[in-house]
């Protein structure tokens, strides 16, 4: 099982754009759970199937939000957190 480890900018990035930190917010948000958010937060390894998903559903949250120009792109935004 392939894992990897978000970087501290990206998971500030992520809780930026949650609500709350509850069980309810985490999966109509970013279709995780607690569990997986605790990892997050701690810097520990999720899945890279996981990682693809919340990346992917982190990425039409900012696109839905953005407006304005000389706002970067979502991706933009991980790929700068890195």
């Amino acid at each position: 099982m392939e894992m990897t480890i978000l970087s501290r900018s990206e998971y500030e990035h992520l809780r930026a754009i949650l609500p709350a930190a509850t069980k309810d917010s985490l999966r109509d948000t970013f279709s995780i759970s607690e569990t997986t958010w605790r990892k997050l937060r701690l810097g520990e390894p999720i899945r890279r199937t996981t990682y693809e998903r919340l990346i992917a559903r982190f990425e039409r949250l900012k696109a839905q939000g953005a407006s304005g120009k000389g706002q970067p792109s979502a991706k933009q935004s991980m790929e700068y957190a890195r």
